[in-house]
């Protein structure tokens, strides 16, 4: 299923939730939407599944202009951050639903509703818990019925709104490699919404990165971290520190650079800052440094191999120098 996304506005009083967005997403594909809170991220997944009707603009489902279309009748499959399931129905019963309430002519016999509930069971590896209730389950359990019950419909489009948000960030990282592979498993068009960068750029095919309203870059998740189109892609995508100057014909500029992207050495190079070590926080193999540049007082983050920090043997309160080994530069409106 293709999706096109054409010009659309939308508007909730006098704040203006979606602004001319365009977005083709290709049949397949599994999508992020990302950005923080009131980007207009969630307001177009709605938008995508009916549950809210744009103020201009239009939604083509394989071509075909779906934007008036009933929500019951888009197949889509849309999973909820809170579960949403029925807490006095068993785990069997919640993912036969909406089969079970469809008018009688198209509604599958009860079994063919067995098969296909106890296939999509073992599909999200929780068969054994069919005869079990909601609240016998886990959060993360719950969160894979909650995507058994989306796929018992067979939609054409499965549409998720923070499907990790409320669980803890061991079974995120957990849930969202298995939402990758059992994508790759049933091939369908998805997107999902998210404010989490890492959750983005480890299960999406393409992110798109939204920003009060509008769409500051699509991508794969190597283009937008490798290659940000503009300042908060590159704020919003991790760490990154910021160097405001001028360009050689006196134009405001910032020249922006990751903390990974960045070398320490105690004598001075080419283009090198100087800065004092303010403080350092070993993780795992990494060494994560504070330091404050000399000449305005800012604070610079690098991010380097411990053993390559260790070597420098270097103290909190030493003078060391700070070299980019990669700078994207923007210029600035005057």
């Amino acid at each position: 299923m293709t999706i096109q996304v054409q010009n659309v506005t939308k508007r909730f009083g006098t704040f203006e939730a979606l602004n001319g967005v365009d977005l083709e997403i290709q049949p397949g594909e599994l999508v992020a939407l990302l950005g923080p809170s009131g980007s207009g991220k969630t307001t177009l997944l709605r938008v995508i599944a009916g549950l809210e009707t744009p103020d201009a603009g239009r939604i083509l489902f394989n071509g075909v202009d779906t934007t008036a279309t009933r929500v019951q009748e888009r197949e889509v499959g849309f999973v909820f951050q809170h579960y949403a399931l029925f807490r006095h129905m068993t785990i069997f019963d919640n993912v036969a639903f909406g089969l079970t309430v469809r008018p009688r002519a198209t509604r599958p016999s009860k079994d063919e509703i067995r098969l296909r509930v106890m296939a999509l069971l073992k599909l999200v590896q929780l068969d054994w818990l069919a005869n079990r209730y909601p609240h016998q389950l886990s959060g993360g359990q719950r969160q894979r019925i909650a995507l058994a019950r989306a796929l018992a419909i067979e939609p054409k489009v499965l549409l998720l709104d923070e499907p990790f948000g409320a669980l803890d960030a061991k079974v995120r990282k957990e849930l969202r490699r298995w939402l990758r592979r059992l994508h790759d498993e049933i091939n369908l068009t998805s997107v999902f919404v998210t404010h989490d960068q890492e959750e983005a750029l480890e299960v999406a095919d393409r992110v798109v990165v939204f920003n009060h309203g509008r769409i500051e870059q699509v991508g794969t998740p190597d283009e937008v971290y490798d290659h940000p189109a503009t300042p908060f892609v590159y704020q919003f995508l991790g760490s990154v520190n910021v160097f405001h100057g001028r360009l050689q014909e006196g134009a405001p500029a910032a020249a922006y650079v990751r903390p990974h992207e960045m070398t320490v050495t105690r004598a001075p190079q080419a283009g090198s800052i100087a800065a004092t070590l303010r403080h350092v926080q070993r993780i795992g193999p990494q060494a994560r440094l504070e330091l404050q540049d000399v000449a305005n007082a800012g604070t610079i983050e690098v991010h380097l191999a411990r053993d390559h920090f260790d070597s420098l043997d270097a103290s909190e309160g030493e003078l060391l120098h700070v070299t980019p080994t990669r700078e994207r530069v923007f210029r600035h409106a005057a």
